[in-house]
């Protein structure tokens, strides 16, 4: 920032790093080479701005001087798009092999298990994150925002928190998200082949979300390839939680968070939480079944996830139907 009368003196060091050559080959969608088409070098998506080079008379390419890191190649030719993650460390990549196709539409279903006349579930947003890179945004920001605004009686559940999330992932530019249908259908369009984490939001009381499934995969876990439109994605949400409550010293307008045991479940949709009364009572129902650290936060206080917040002391195994009381302390 300059203003009227100042002078700076202002020095920018630059640092010697290791840096490779990047080869390979674009191809058409038979196999052919792709020739003279533009090819992007990133460090994070969407591939906005980078180094770029186009290909040759044989759809070969070449970057040279890529340091090291995780970097996204991207390409596009009227309808056709290609790209993959690629990660230089130590040494050049040889026969990279980058494959235009069409977009595609990814289609799925909400299905729900609950006992005969529970309400019917108004389905949640389901969206996918693409893999981001060593660049990728920090999802905290995200994180905290939604655990330290939890609307009455719920977590994570409200129609007006799903539109701030869908809009926080759109501005990033970094979702395809959708609302699924009074029947529970969805579908996701102008999808590229690659890997992608796919995210349900949890559900109103008395639902949880149980599993997300490509196929007959479970994909709960962390990121999934997704090449083609061809197998649906399924959430299932489930009505048999349990119930954890308890008191937490001084934690008036604070938050109480259950995490998974298991670190690949610690994401939206699996995590659940609850403010504290102004008597430092918490009350979270409809919580999936498992084991799970209960963790305590002040009022106010940003939340991150560290591993030295679990232990055997504030682990707790919830149970299909069960209460349990859990008393906690910050």
């Amino acid at each position: 920032m300059l203003r009227l009368g100042d002078v700076l003196d202002v020095q920018i060091k630059l640092q010697d790093v290791p840096a490779h050559d990047v080869r390979g080959v674009l191809l058409n969608p038979d196999g052919t080479p792709a020739a003279k088409v533009a090819i992007t070098l990133a460090e994070d998506l969407p591939p906005a701005e980078g180094t770029r080079t186009v290909s040759d008379g044989e759809g070969a390419f070449e970057f040279k001087g890529v340091a090291d890191w995780e970097w996204y190649l991207w390409a596009a030719r009227e309808m056709l798009r290609a790209g993959t993650w690629i990660s230089v460390a130590g040494q050049d990549i040889e026969r990279v092999k980058l494959r235009l196709a069409a977009p595609f539409t990814v289609w799925g279903r909400v299905v729900t298990e609950a006992p005969d006349g529970t309400p019917a579930l108004q389905a949640p947003l389901v969206s996918v994150i693409p893999h981001a890179g060593s660049g990728r945004r920090e999802w905290g920001r995200l994180l905290n925002f939604m655990l330290m605004t939890p609307p009455p009686g719920n977590s994570l559940a409200s129609k007006a928190q799903q539109r701030m999330v869908r809009s926080f992932l759109l501005n990033e530019e970094l979702a395809i998200s959708a609302e699924p249908d009074a029947a529970g259908n969805f579908s996701l369009p102008d999808f590229d082949a690659g890997g992608y984490r796919i995210v349900a939001m949890a559900a109103p009381p008395p639902y949880y979300l149980d599993a997300i499934r490509l196929g007959e995969i479970d994909v709960a876990s962390g990121e999934t390839e997704i090449s083609s439109g061809e197998v649906p994605i399924t959430v299932v949400y489930k009505a048999n939680g349990g119930m954890v409550s308890g008191t937490v010293e001084k934690c008036d307008s604070g938050t109480v968070l259950l995490v998974p045991v298991e670190p690949e479940r610690r994401w939206f949709g699996f995590l659940h939480s609850a403010r504290c009364d102004a008597n430092g009572r918490y009350r979270i129902g409809a919580v999936r079944p498992g084991d799970y650290y209960a963790v305590p936060f002040a009022g106010g206080t940003a939340i991150t996830l560290d591993e030295s917040l679990f232990g055997p002391g504030n682990r707790v195994t919830v149970r299909a139907g069960d209460s349990m009381v859990v008393d906690l302390r910050l």
